[in-house]
């Protein structure tokens, strides 16, 4: 688990609603604080659709985000929100080939983005969620790692 704090918010809100940064990430919930509070579960509800094929649990984040978008736009900022995303499964599964065993990849339930906006900081905490314990730590330190790329080098959103 690894904790960041964003140096520039309005370029990574701007990735975040905008743009296409976060793709490749699932929306497991988010919770927005503005006018209301606004809940999304983004677990899917497959009785809704008739004939839908599931790739996902969760619905995809390209898919929600205009949505919360609709909610935090506009001049007054939000009170809070908090995003808890998610990493496709073969998204993981690839980050994860090169340096993990393939024992602990099979334990690997998901790899978890915990995005929090609050008094004027966003916060970005990497987590790894198992279906039981494993003594490697492999996972955790890859997912940090690669995260900690994603965010510095690549987009230059942390220090």
């Amino acid at each position: 688990m690894r904790s960041f704090t964003v140096k520039n918010p309005k370029k990574f809100m701007s990735a975040l609603l905008a743009g296409d940064v976060f793709d490749d990430f699932l929306l497991c919930e988010a919770l927005i604080k503005t006018y209301n509070t606004f809940s999304i579960d983004g677990r899917i509800i497959p009785e809704y659709f008739d004939d839908y094929e599931f790739g996902y649990e969760y619905s995809s984040w390209k898919d929600i985000r205009p949505i919360c978008f609709e909610l935090i736009k506009g001049k007054i900022l939000p009170v809070s929100f908090l995003f808890v995303m998610q990493l496709k499964p073969d998204k993981a599964k690839e980050i994860m080939l090169e340096e993990v065993s393939s024992s602990s990849i099979e334990q690997i339930k998901g790899l978890t983005l915990n995005i929090k906006y609050q008094n004027g900081t966003i916060t970005v905490v990497t987590a790894t969620s198992l279906n039981s314990f494993i003594p490697d730590k492999a996972p955790d330190n890859v997912w940090d790692s690669y995260m900690s790329d994603f965010l510095k080098l690549r987009y230059d959103f942390v220090d």
